[in-house]
């Protein structure tokens, strides 16, 4: 009596229909599961894949082992410890540049007093006399018209304007109140000197 069709052979474990790519008695699937490496078959009629062995094909056929990961492999969770360990050592390290980086941070926010340049000792009523020299060269490099009531606080005159080669510098009336022989700002270096 003959066959409707080619026989067909079922996985020993799942008993889905075996593949011809199946590592036979099981599916590929539970082959796996069982912790094994699949073993895929070199065919000379798949994909142009030649079959290690004789030239004609007759001798013993090898098989290259492939190792597929299971889609549904849990991967192993790291040990909590050492989750910990690694989010300390990271706390530690942000904690230790922020402390390292505040003091420059907080410091370079709010002057405690104008700042400028030079070697002369100024008095207290020279800060208010620094503040309108930077509010002065401001307008100036931005273009703005400077105001006319800006006067030096000390003596109550207003300050010098000179032009020299395309820059403008501003000084004050009365350096002598403030303690200094000079107290100036140019537009080229923007920064008040005091000598």
């Amino acid at each position: 009596m003959a066959t409707a069709g080619p026989v067909r052979h079922y996985c020993e474990r799942c008993g889905t229909g075996l593949l011809p790519a199946d590592p036979a008695p099981l599916c590929a699937t539970c082959w796996l599961a069982e912790g094994a490496v699949m073993v895929v078959p070199m065919v000379d009629s798949i994909n142009g894949v030649r079959v290690r062995g004789t030239a004609g094909g007759s001798g013993p056929r090898h098989y290259a082992a492939r190792h597929t990961p299971l889609h549904n492999e849990v991967r192993p969770a790291a040990h909590p410890r050492r989750r910990l360990a690694v989010a300390s050592v990271l706390c530690l390290l942000s904690l230790v540049v922020m402390t390292a980086s505040a003091p420059s941070t907080f410091a370079s926010s709010a002057p405690s007093e104008p700042l400028y340049t030079g070697s002369a000792t100024l008095n207290k009523s020279a800060d208010a006399c620094l503040a309108n020299l930077w509010r002065l060269i401001a307008d100036k490099s931005e273009g703005r018209p400077s105001e006319s009531d800006v006067v030096c606080p000390a003596c109550g005159r207003p300050y010098i304007y000179t032009q020299y080669q395309g820059v403008t510098t501003i000084s004050c009336p009365d350096p002598a109140r403030h303690g200094a022989a000079s107290i100036s700002v140019r537009s080229d270096t923007k920064v008040p000197v005091a000598r």
